[in-house]
């Protein structure tokens, strides 16, 4: 008698070897995937808070009132530190300056809360905790910066928004093309 059939399919052997091959280039490109995640993650929270610091600055100067960016918890009383991980921010009208948006205080933006993978320090010239625009747009001598950094802090990954004297925002750059972006003083950023 004839076979008609004949079963087709993989043997034990040939499936074990397809599954150490998907394991290995797993592990090679599990990490870069996770590096670039982290790095997506850093880039996009850094174009929000420098949008945000660009609308307020715009807002000082179009409203001719000193307008506030503060780290807040609860979107209403401006936290009191230089870690703003986890915080959402705020943009008002801090009309008796004691960094309280009050019922009075128009809310002009608020932004979310930043993943719990990334870390935000703000440093300042006078180590104030927000950031005050004067309606000339001028900040109130606060020039400074905002570091991004990975939970891992892997300066490769960190990212900056620095603050001139004259109010105005820009990213830090990497002039020497060593994987870490510089500061205003030209050194290499830290986390």
């Amino acid at each position: 008698m004839k076979v008609l059939f004949r079963l087709k399919g993989f043997t034990l052997i040939e499936v074990l070897i397809c599954m150490a091959l998907i394991a290995i280039l797993a592990s090679i490109a599990g990490p870069s995937l996770t590096q670039w995640k982290q790095r997506a993650d850093i880039n996009n929270a850094t174009d929000k808070l420098y949008k945000d610091l660009a609308f307020a600055r715009q807002h000082a100067i179009a409203l001719q009132k000193p307008i506030i960016l503060c780290g807040s918890k609860d979107g209403i009383l401006c936290h009191k530190g230089k870690d703003w991980s986890g915080l959402k921010r705020i943009v008002f009208y801090d009309k008796n300056r004691n960094l309280k948006r009050d019922s009075e205080e128009p809310l002009f933006n608020e932004g979310k809360k930043l993943s719990e993978d990334i870390q935000l320090l703000w440093r300042s010239f006078g180590n104030k905790s927000y950031l005050r625009w004067l309606p000339s747009g001028l900040t109130d001598y606060q020039n400074g910066n905002f570091t991004f950094c990975p939970k891992d802090k892997d300066t490769q990954l960190a990212t900056q928004i620095i603050i001139n004297a004259n109010g105005r925002a820009y990213l830090a750059k990497d002039k020497t093309k060593d994987g870490i972006v510089e500061n205003s003083q030209g050194e290499n950023i830290q986390c």
